[in-house]
């Protein structure tokens, strides 16, 4: 059963979220579907669970606003020890794992704001140099009050810029749809925030929805925002006939045999970081290993021109030379 509820909740969502780019229904109904995707496939595969009489698991969901263990501590963690003082040269060796802790996170906030950028045609401004500020200080203040830290919400963040983009609609035939414009504003960023900050208070409600509809919503988050990237593009071509290829610039500049030993490496590269991710023991060392992908990148110089680099790193689709963006920054969201 938990594997019906999932796999038909991720079904849902994605095919609400394509009818956008369909010619079912009027344009404002299938509009409203696609937007509202997600909470209509929860509602729909909540109710599917409670007819069906089969007991699943339900999301744990905490009633209100308290600390993990309010009867050892309170909202404030003491940094000189809860239960016995802390020793003196603690604070020193903690200083290595701090610096690895903020070095992933900076590498997280530059990764999603490089990739948003890229996708969607923006230039960098001034301003985005101070998230990693932001979110250092917001972070100490989650240790002091012992909150969970703060760290980029990539997937989320890619699901906001794709409901604010705009595709082309008179596509030739064979073609995907382009990116017109992005509808770039701030109001919708706060508001989802509001709107995550006020769910601590919907919590009976929230307890009715069960764990594998949850892992059926970020199964739908996943793909679709691994969907449009060029890697998924070029690891279909794999399977793709030379003569099916788009015409995207990286297919025009590189060959074909590089494109795919490219996409081999990157491939590699994510298994490796998965790898080390995945088992606790060495799982410390993770940033360090995000240490060695400058290195690896420079070393495909031997392998790669400069021209087959760049098309290769940088052009995600086909996009018209009349693009026209509503602000010159990238919607970037983090979690509350």
């Amino acid at each position: 059963m938990s594997a019906y509820l999932m796999f038909g909740t991720f079904i849902i969502a994605y095919k609400l979220k394509g009818l956008k780019l369909s010619n079912l229904f009027p344009k404002k109904i299938r509009h409203i579907l696609s937007d509202f995707c997600v909470p209509a496939a929860i509602i729909f595969m909540v109710i599917v669970d409670y007819n069906c009489g089969v007991k699943t698991t339900k999301t744990q969901v905490p009633s209100g606003l308290s600390p993990t263990i309010p009867e050892k501590r309170g909202w404030v963690v003491s940094p000189f020890g809860m239960e016995k003082p802390f020793n003196y040269w603690m604070p020193v060796i903690t200083i290595l794992p701090g610096g690895l802790i903020f070095l992933i996170m900076f590498m997280t906030v530059e990764i999603c704001e490089k990739i948003l950028l890229t996708r969607g045609g923006f230039k960098k401004g001034f301003g985005l140099h101070w998230d990693p500020i932001v979110l250092a200080v917001t972070n100490l203040g989650c240790g002091i009050c012992g909150l969970p830290w703060m760290s980029v919400a990539v997937l989320r963040a890619f699901a906001h810029v794709e409901a604010l983009t705009v595709y082309s609609k008179n596509n030739p035939p064979g073609m995907p749809p382009t990116i017109v414009k992005i509808r770039e504003n701030r109001l919708s960023g706060l508001f989802m925030s509001i709107a995550m900050g006020a769910s601590v208070f919907l919590a009976p409600v929230l307890k009715l929805i069960p764990v594998p509809v949850l892992f059926g919503i970020f199964l739908f988050m996943g793909v679709t925002s691994f969907k449009p990237t060029q890697i998924c593009d070029r690891i279909v071509l794999f399977f793709t006939s030379k003569d099916a290829h788009p015409q995207t610039v990286y297919v025009r500049r590189v060959p074909p045999w590089k494109i795919h030993m490219y996409t081999a490496i990157q491939i590699m590269t994510l298994v490796f970081l998965w790898v080390v991710k995945s088992i606790k023991e060495i799982a410390i060392f993770f940033p360090i290993v995000l240490m060695l992908l400058p290195p690896i990148r420079q070393s495909l110089k031997f392998l790669f021109t400069e021209a087959e680099l760049d098309a290769l790193d940088n052009e995600t689709c086909p996009v018209p030379a009349q693009l026209t963006v509503l602000s010159s920054k990238p919607t970037t969201n983090h979690q509350s």
